[in-house]
């Protein structure tokens, strides 16, 4: 289940709080670490402006006291911020940049999630046979060490450059089979977004009864979670589909 905005605000009165300490004691990792987190809750809040702030300001301090790791999940984590700006030429740019620096360090595990995110943005541009190549490489990567979240979420991610593409049976298949993982791993808002695009796949290649299965689905746990803006647009969905198909 996704934190709440409230979890969030309680994560950074505690890293502020951490920040605050680091900065009496003067210690530059603790600072790092305490901006870079800070910038990640607030993104995860939407609060997008304060976060480049604080992971742009991580980043000047790490210019001063190196630290390859921290420099690169900083990158990551602008990356995702720049995303929630809908700025996906400066998310790609930050995206690349944690890709060379987690090779550089030898973080597989980190490289794939890295190699995820350049194939995403350079999709989202509008580059879909670069992003499926970065993906695929992800995806062979997460595999090799056994990764499941990090497999469910590049199979995610091509199901996208598929749909896009026109490609619908293809992007079912992913579809399917990173839901099959995050159901094993309990991801259960994962789960609901996924259905709802699968809902669209089934739609767009023809496939009303199985659109209607799983937007019903995705419903379901749309509702569980609370996630009540998304539950009334599927639901419109739904409906909008039973019209069709008593039309037709």
């Amino acid at each position: 289940m996704a934190w709440s905005e409230a979890e969030y605000t309680n994560v950074v009165a505690a890293w502020l709080a951490a920040l605050a300490t680091a900065d009496r004691l003067s210690d530059p990792a603790a600072r790092i670490r305490a901006r870079r987190l800070i910038g990640h809750a607030y993104a995860e809040m939407g609060r997008h402006d304060e976060a480049v702030a604080h992971l742009n300001r991580a980043l000047d301090m790490i210019a001063e006291h190196p630290d390859p790791l921290e420099q690169a999940h900083t990158h990551r984590q602008l990356a995702r911020a720049w995303d929630g700006r809908r700025d996906n030429r400066s998310a790609l740019h930050h995206a690349i940049q944690a890709l060379r620096r987690y090779r550089a360090v030898g973080q597989p595990i980190w490289e794939a999630y890295a190699l995820n995110q350049v194939g995403w943005y350079a999709a989202h541009l509008g580059h879909p046979a670069i992003g499926r190549a970065h993906c695929l490489a992800a995806l062979a990567l997460h595999r090799r060490h056994t990764n499941l979240d990090g497999e469910a979420n590049t199979l995610d991610s091509l199901a996208y450059i598929d749909q896009v593409s026109g490609d619908h049976d293809h992007a079912a298949e992913y579809y399917e089979r990173a839901l099959s993982l995050y159901q094993a791993l309990g991801n259960t808002a994962q789960c609901a977004d996924i259905l709802d695009n699968l809902g669209r796949v089934h739609t767009a290649a023809g496939r009303p009864h199985q659109a209607h299965k799983a937007w019903l689905e995705a419903l379901a746990y749309y509702r569980e979670q609370g996630r009540m803006h998304d539950a009334e647009r599927v639901r419109r969905q739904v409906d909008g589909d039973a019209d069709d198909r008593a039309s037709g």
